[in-house]
């Protein structure tokens, strides 16, 4: 039964699964990691879901609605507590990021706190940049930063494809917020070596992002011809200039083909709010916002695009694509951070005509298309699955809480794989 706050209250707490009696995690979240809306709640649920068998997950979020977690929360989570967020009153001052600030929140800093002093928890694991500012209100446990992205790094690669003065202050005040971030925290986690240079310290470590391959796996039918898959959430400025690219300079290259856009949640409110312009009123071009499962469309799809021009961390829709057999087209920014080789793991492509040659010449040879598709499924079943990146994610726990780990629940590093 949940465990709920009165009715006017922004927090509300519900009672998952029976704690274990295990080492207690704590995970802060500017998102509910389920559904799986974007790439970091893909990430965030697939590691819980495959350590709540050693750890209790006490998770602390954001939500900007007032539905409860879902039942795949709570199965693997003791508590979960859910802050509604409605805008911080304290963007007035210009000492930190606009992000920073808009998820500075007293009422999730209370329920931090609240939870904190309740489970005390031995770990708190604060997931995204902009988290790192409740480090202090979880002491004392030990602190993880999971960076999901640099993200001054992705504003440096933004001001290299436009000069704008807002991107170039809010560059300077991330630097300095996210550099002294990682000083406060016992161990930083990044998504590549490329991240982990950037970093530049002896407690960053790299875990990085995976695709669950039971549930993607090359299906059993052919593609439909000449069909093109792009998934990139509007909300995130990045895949909005991906798509800009694509349906200005890309798509008036191909004759013939069809475009499947999936743009994720609010799609047209977010496009509304940038001053990004798409013409997605075209023919052959078929729009969609949240899809709750994926996989039909990477089905469907001959070929995969990632024309993206600015890209920090990496990007999980690569692994989930390669996990279906799919033959992609990205450009350095669509792989970034990915360890992959072009012309064997997939085709690189950065001018409009290089990405539409690339294009055409797959969708011209279906043999080809088959042949780069299994060559992407094998190289993710050898390093990207979730399962072996969990055994990791234990690893760095039993490293924070020494033997308290292992002498509870007796982890040896075959049994996560063995059990799934």
């Amino acid at each position: 039964m949940p465990q709920l706050a009165p009715l006017d209250s922004p927090v509300s707490v519900y009672n998952g699964r029976a704690a274990t009696g295990g080492p207690r995690v704590l995970i802060a979240s500017p998102y509910v990691p389920f559904p799986l809306a974007h790439g970091g709640a893909v990430r965030m649920y697939n590691l819980m879901r495959r350590t709540a068998e050693w750890v209790d997950h006490l998770l602390v979020a954001f939500t900007e609605t007032a539905d409860p977690p879902g039942a795949e929360l709570l199965e693997i989570c003791a508590q979960v507590v859910l802050v509604r967020r409605t805008g911080s009153h304290l963007q007035g001052t210009g000492n930190r990021p606009d992000v920073v600030k808009e998820f500075d929140s007293p009422d999730f800093r209370s329920a931090l706190q609240q939870a904190v002093r309740e489970w005390q928890p031995q770990v708190a694991q604060l997931e995204f940049t902009q988290m790192a500012q409740y480090a202090k209100d979880c002491a004392p446990a030990r602190t993880i930063l999971v960076e999901h992205d640099i993200t001054f790094d992705l504003f440096t690669q933004l001001l290299a494809l436009e000069e704008d003065w807002d991107l170039r202050q809010q560059l300077k005040l991330w630097k300095k917020f996210e550099t002294a971030a990682w000083r406060k925290m016992d161990r930083v986690v990044v998504m590549s070596e490329r991240d982990r240079a950037a970093v530049a310290s002896p407690y960053a470590l790299v875990l990085p992002n995976g695709v669950d391959l039971a549930r993607f796996h090359p299906p059993g039918e052919p593609p439909e011809p000449d069909r093109l898959l792009f998934i990139g959430s509007f909300a995130h400025l990045p895949n909005l200039l991906a798509a800009e690219f694509f349906l200005r300079d890309v798509w008036p290259r191909l004759s013939g083909a069809r475009l499947h856009l999936i743009a994720g949640d609010r799609h047209e409110y977010h496009l509304g709010r940038s001053q990004v312009r798409l013409n997605l009123d075209q023919p052959g071009i078929e729009v969609e916002g949240f899809v709750s499962d994926v996989r039909p469309a990477y089905a469907r799809a001959a070929v995969v695009v990632a024309p993206l021009r600015a890209s920090a961390g990496t990007n999980i829709k690569i692994f989930e694509a390669m996990a279906m057999a799919k033959p992609i087209v990205s450009t350095r920014s669509g792989v970034n951070g990915l360890d992959l080789k072009p012309g064997e793991d997939f085709l690189l492509a950065e001018s409009a005509e290089e990405f539409a040659s690339a294009i055409q010449s797959l969708l011209a040879d279906p043999p080809a298309c088959a042949r780069l598709g299994a060559a992407a499924r094998r190289r993710v079943e050898r390093e990207y699955n979730w399962d072996s990146i969990a055994r990791a994610q234990m690893d760095l726990y039993r490293e924070l809480l020494g033997r308290q780990l292992v002498g509870a629940h007796r982890l040896e590093k075959s049994a996560l794989l063995g059990r799934r």
